[in-house]
């Protein structure tokens, strides 16, 4: 191929996070524009909601792993409180949406279900691990950071969600081979297991927890050359909506939706600068 013909050229090493690959996968075109073109979309509530809980979840693994003891149940509700006075600005809700009984269930029903059967339960012994994955074969870097690692080398997500979780989803990530490769690369050994824990942040909130899965070597190879591809597909500037069968491709659920179906995805960005902030509210 001409080399003019490159989005970005292979001598240029590529830098590209966990989340720009997911959302690679969810749909080509929503990461030309958040990652490719630096559009950032106001977060639906449901994010706010699970990017505050984050860091609430944050504060009280790194007050344990410092302190040996855990935070006070009302000191999270006021990390929460304080994340949420910020991102709500940010959060568009909908117009049958009330933002204050949001928050509301999410600190004194959510929060709550957290500390006492997870929070209470584990023994931090990492927490916001960052990590990066070298790809020589196509000059690029794969970044991304653990959560939390347990003591006995577990490695726990978590995720808040709205209905009961579809487990199959621990088994198709890709978070979680990237995870367990970062493991590798920060420590020279696998880990012992991978954990997915889901808050329900429903009218009867509780904490769910998959049963604990491994990574095959069949798994790192289907990994490795998928990120592979992804790399090429991107320096070549293939990027398009994945529409069919795709119900996250609507305009409820997807802010680039108008821009979309009006043919901006067409237009491919020449420059290839690469936009990684996190101010809409990814998680």
């Amino acid at each position: 191929m001409d080399k003019l013909e490159w989005m970005i050229p292979p001598e240029k090493h590529l830098t590209i996070r966990t989340s720009a690959l997911k959302m690679f996968l969810k749909c080509p075109a929503q990461a030309m524009f958040r990652y490719f073109k630096g559009i950032v979309v106001p977060p639906k509530s449901y994010t706010t909601v699970g990017s505050c809980t984050h860091v609430t979840a944050e504060h009280q693994n790194l007050f344990k792993l410092r302190r040996g003891r855990d935070a006070k149940l009302s000191t999270l509700q006021d990390v929460f409180n304080e994340e949420w006075k910020v991102r709500k600005k940010k959060t568009k809700f909908a117009s049958y949406e009330r933002p204050d009984k949001i928050k509301t269930n999410a600190i004194y029903n959510v929060i709550p279900v957290y500390y006492q059967s997870l929070a209470k339960k584990v023994k931090p012994k990492y927490v916001e691990k960052s990590f990066s994955l070298e790809f020589p074969s196509v000059n690029a870097t794969l970044t991304g950071q653990i959560d939390l690692v347990v003591v006995g080398n577990t490695i726990r997500d978590l995720k808040t969600k709205s209905k009961v979780p579809d487990w199959m989803d621990v088994f198709k990530s890709v978070q979680e081979v990237s995870y367990w490769l970062g493991y590798e690369a920060n420590f020279g050994k696998a880990p012992k297991e991978f954990i997915l824990d889901y808050l329900l942040r429903n009218s009867n909130p509780r904490h769910e927890t998959s049963r604990p899965k491994t990574v095959t070597p069949k798994e790192v190879e289907e990994f490795v050359t998928l990120f592979e591809r992804v790399v090429k597909q991107i320096r070549m500037g293939m990027f398009y909506p994945k529409r069919e069968m795709n119900y996250l491709c609507s305009p409820k659920m997807c802010g680039y939706w108008n821009m979309c179906t009006k043919g901006q995805w067409l237009k491919t960005p020449k420059d290839g600068c690469i936009f990684m902030g996190n101010d809409g509210g990814e998680t």
